[in-house]
């Protein structure tokens, strides 16, 4: 699992903080983008990459497949979503689940 956040990263240029890779978890950050990021592994959707940054979600194509894909995030992690959870654009969203994520790795 190290190896495929780690590699992630590489391919993204993204200087690691920390990596669990008990929870599946890579806290790093993009000096391209000025963000903080987060690589996740999940059994459910493999590894992805969350830009923590204001995204464009509202004219976004990919804008339901991103929040299918933080829903199974949450619930593979045990996160309960609050209706008003749920009613967050996506980057909002993923910034919510992954705060309590790495709340929970301190």
């Amino acid at each position: 699992m190290r190896r495929a956040l780690t590699e992630a990263a590489q391919t993204y240029r993204l200087d690691v903080r920390r990596v669990d890779t008990v929870n599946g978890i890579l806290e790093a950050y993009s000096h391209a983008y000025d963000s903080p990021v987060i690589v996740s592994f999940s059994k459910a959707n493999g590894v992805q990459v969350w830009f923590l940054y204001e995204g464009r979600c509202d004219n976004c194509s990919q804008s339901q497949e991103c929040l299918r894909i933080l829903k199974e995030e949450a619930e593979e992690r045990g996160i309960k979503l609050s209706e008003d959870d749920l009613r967050l654009k996506p980057t909002e969203l993923g910034r919510r689940i992954f705060s309590i994520i790495t709340r929970r790795l301190l």
